[in-house]
């Protein structure tokens, strides 16, 4: 008897093939003879052939005919039945489950993507991209600006030579003059309080060098619970950043102990714009600079309640630094 059959298999050192049996997606034949008068090359994987079985016996099968056919053999044509019969897509299913098919970087075959459930998880609520999803949300709430002083509270703080521009709807300068030890900030005085930490909500510092480098100063952009002295400290009750000299340190303190890291990022006239934001769960702080996150704080966390926001510059030598206070974005919902 004769039988139609689909090349899975050809080894051309001892001319034996496996063949798949038309119309069967189990049956296979292994270790078949090949006739020698086919040639090597005609023996490709996907081809169709045809099976001499003699009184239908497979151990007698031998591959008599081989022409061009698609993969597979699960019916008539010849045609994949499967995913897995093509040839240009994955061989296997296994660990798999819930991913996608995309075409691969070669564009020459389809491959598994990243599955569609861990995909948009990334970009939800404290997943791990959360906080570029998040500033769409933060750039929709209010403003701090000009109207701050009446709408939010504001005052300023100075000291020494510091002065205070309130230049326009978004910018303030912030200068210390050349009186060393000399402060200029702007603070939330009154009004209600906020609990950043606690209640999830990010909280964005937009900052910017005004035209010098900062070679002699300090910075702090604080979530500053309320009762801390001004200026705050270090270890003032506080989450928040500070800039020394230029660099940016995450920081939080619990009245007691500050925990600071370095984020490796200066503040520097070619590169001044610094996006920084804070948020908080309760037992763990994170710090994120141009978006990118640099630290997360598990000690000497302040309590959760009551917190206003201080933005203000002092120098450590008698020479003028400068900073420009664009905005604070505090997510409320």
């Amino acid at each position: 008897m004769l039988q139609l059959g689909t090349l899975k298999g050809f080894n051309s050192t001892d001319y034996r093939a496996e063949v798949q049996l038309a119309g069967s997606m189990a049956a296979y034949l292994d270790n078949i003879p090949v006739a020698r008068n086919i040639a090597s090359d005609q023996m490709t994987v996907g081809r169709h052939v045809i099976l001499a079985i003699p009184q239908g016996n497979p151990k007698d099968a031998c591959v008599v005919a081989v022409w061009d056919g698609a993969a597979g053999g699960g019916g008539p044509g010849g045609g994949a039945s499967t995913f897995l019969d093509l040839t240009d897509t994955p061989a296997s299913f296994a660990g798999q489950a819930g991913k996608y098919t995309k075409v691969n970087a070669a564009q020459n075959a389809l491959e598994f993507g990243q599955a569609l459930d861990d995909h948009h998880a990334r970009h939800e609520w404290l997943g791990d991209d959360q906080l570029n999803t998040r500033l769409l949300l933060l750039w929709l709430t209010r403003y701090l600006s000009n109207d701050w002083r009446t709408m939010d509270g504001w005052a300023n703080y100075i000291t020494g030579s510091g002065s205070i521009s309130w230049d326009s709807i978004v910018q303030i300068r912030l200068h210390t003059g050349a009186i060393n030890n000399s402060h200029a900030a702007v603070y939330i005085g009154v009004g209600a309080g906020i609990s950043p930490q606690m209640a999830n909500r990010p909280i964005l510092f937009h900052i910017q060098t005004d035209g010098a480098a900062l070679t002699a100063s300090e910075i702090r952009f604080y979530a500053l619970q309320t009762g801390e002295a001004y200026p705050p400290g270090d270890i003032s009750k506080h989450i928040g950043f500070k800039v020394i000299n230029g660099e940016i340190y995450a920081t939080n303190a619990d009245g007691t102990t500050e925990t600071a890291t370095d984020t490796g990022v200066s503040m520097q006239p070619a590169y001044s714009v610094a996006m920084l934001g804070i948020i908080g769960d309760g037992s763990s702080i994170k710090y994120y600079v141009n978006d990118v996150l640099k630290a997360t704080h598990t000690t000497n966390i302040p309590p959760n309640y009551n917190y206003r926001i201080w933005c203000g510059i002092n120098n450590t030598a008698a020479t003028d630094q400068r900073l420009r206070f664009h905005h604070v974005n505090i997510f409320t919902g």
